[in-house]
């Protein structure tokens, strides 16, 4: 569930797209089947929601943006 690809990491939150949603959504369902986020690069509602329930989980501000901290613990593979 490790993102494979290295390089800039930017803040995404409601409303971002872009291919790096898709990699956030893409490790979310990998990291919890239950989610089955629609992969479509929208940092919709229920992509809100999986971030915050993966940063609860993770011990991360559960704020459902994804910024360094995050990055970096989808790098490393957290679930």
């Amino acid at each position: 569930m490790s993102l494979l690809a290295d390089g800039p990491r930017p803040v995404l939150k409601f409303g971002s797209a872009s291919d790096d949603v898709r990699r956030v959504q893409r490790s979310l369902n990998a990291a919890r089947r239950k989610y089955a986020l629609a992969i479509s690069g929208t940092f919709d509602q229920s992509t809100v929601d999986a971030v915050k329930n993966w940063q609860l989980r993770n011990g991360l501000t559960a704020d459902g943006i994804i910024t360094n901290p995050e990055w970096k613990a989808l790098r490393s593979g957290l679930r």
